[in-house]
C-alpha cells in the first residue's frame, strides 16, 4: 500500500491484491496455487480543455494534498482536450478504504488577463477506477465558472475500457433486457452501465 502511493516520484502506481482458496500441501509434492488478483487502489487524471490554455495564460493547476502528499496537474503533468480529442496526462493513485472508496480535496487555480480564479471542491474515487475530471471554462458577464466532467475509466487488471472502444454485440440479453445496446458501431456506448460486469 505505502509503495502503491510513493513510486513514480510520488505518482504512485496501479497496485493488485488478492486471496487464494484454502489449499492442501502434500509430502515431497509441489501445490501450484491460482491466486486471482484485482485492481485495489484507484486514480484520479485532469486533464485541462483547450478553453483553460486559451483564457488563462499566466498559469493554471490542480492541487491534491492530503497529509505530507501533494500531486499537483498542470500544463506538463495534466491532460490536454483540442478539438475534442484527449491526451491524457499523469494518473496519481490513491489507495481506498474498506469500502473501496476515497475522498480527496483539491484546489483549482487559474490566472491570466485579469482573470483570477480559485476554487476548492471535493471528488469520491473508487476502487479499480480512474476518475478523470475535465476542467471546461465557460466565460460569462458576471462570473467565471469551470465545468468539471467526472469520467470513469473501467479497470480489470492491466484492461482498460473507454467510450471510444468499440463494442460488438454478442447476442446476450443487454442490462435492460433488449438486445439493442450495441447493434450500431456507431451508437454512443455509456460504460458506467456497463462497470459492475
Amino acid at each position: 500500500e505505502l509503495e502503491a502511493e510513493t513510486a513514480n516520484n510520488g505518482w504512485g502506481q496501479r497496485r493488485y491484491a488478492g486471496q487464494s482458496s484454502p489449499f492442501a500441501i502434500k509430502p515431497g509434492e509441489t501445490t501450484k496455487v491460482s491466486i486471482g488478483c484485482t485492481v485495489a487502489n484507484a486514480g484520479v487524471e485532469i486533464v485541462f480543455d483547450e478553453t483553460i490554455n486559451h483564457h488563462f495564460t499566466s498559469s493554471y493547476s490542480v492541487t491534491i494534498t492530503e497529509g505530507e502528499r501533494t500531486i499537483i496537474f498542470d500544463n506538463l503533468t495534466g491532460g490536454k482536450r483540442e478539438e475534442g480529442v484527449i491526451t491524457p496526462g499523469n494518473v496519481a493513485y490513491y489507495n481506498v478504504d474498506d469500502n473501496g472508496t476515497r475522498t480527496l480535496t483539491y484546489k483549482i487555480e487559474a490566472y491570466g488577463a485579469g482573470k483570477r480564479l480559485v476554487k476548492t471542491d471535493t471528488m469520491k474515487l473508487t476502487q479499480a477506477k480512474i476518475s478523470r475530471l475535465t476542467l471546461i471554462f465557460t466565460p460569462g458577464t458576471l462570473d467565471l465558472g469551470i465545468i468539471i466532467n467526472q469520467e470513469d475509466i473501467f479497470v480489470n487488471q492491466d484492461i482498460e475500457i473507454t467510450d471510444e472502444d468499440v463494442i460488438q454485440d454478442d447476442g446476450s440479453t443487454d442490462i435492460n433486457g433488449s438486445h439493442d445496446d450495441f447493434e450500431k458501431a456507431d451508437d454512443n456506448v455509456d460504460i458506467s452501465d456497463y462497470g459492475q460486469q
